[in-house]
C-alpha cells in the first residue's frame, strides 16, 4: 500500500512502529467496525449502567479491528476498551488489540488516507 512510500519520509521510531504494524497485519481477514465508538453513540441504561444501544453507524465498514478500537481506547477507560478489545478478539477468531496496537493501527490508517487525496 501507499504507505509504505511514506515510510521511507517518516521518522524512524514511527517508521519502526508502521513497519511492525503491517508485519502483524498481514493476512487480516477484514471484520466489521462500527469505526465512530464514542460515549454520544452508546446509550446506556439509566437504572442499570449496561449498555442498551449503540448507534450511528454512518462510518461502519470492513476493515482492521485495530483502527476501529482505536476509538474505544481513546473515548473509555483503559480497562473497558481492553474488555472490548478481548471480546472483539473472541468473536473474531484474532489477537487482542492493545493500545499501542490501536495507536499505530490508527496512524496507518491516516497515512493511507493522506497518501489518496
Amino acid at each position: 500500500p501507499e504507505y509504505q512510500r511514506l515510510l521511507r519520509e517518516a521518522d524512524e521510531d514511527v517508521a519502526g512502529a508502521l513497519r511492525t504494524y503491517a508485519a502483524t497485519r498481514e493476512g487480516m481477514t477484514p471484520v466489521f467496525a462500527h469505526a465512530d465508538i464514542q460515549p454520544a453513540n452508546v446509550l446506556c441504561s439509566s437504572a442499570s449502567g449496561e449498555i442498551t444501544a449503540v448507534i450511528d453507524f454512518g462510518l461502519c465498514h470492513y476493515g482492521d479491528v485495530a483502527v476501529a478500537l482505536h476509538a474505544i481506547y481513546r473515548h473509555f477507560p483503559r480497562d473497558f476498551a481492553q474488555s472490548v478489545a478481548q471480546k472483539y478478539a473472541e468473536a473474531t477468531n484474532t489477537k487482542p488489540v492493545t493500545l499501542e496496537n490501536a495507536i499505530t493501527a490508527r496512524l496507518a490508517y491516516e497515512l493511507e488516507a493522506c497518501a489518496k487525496k
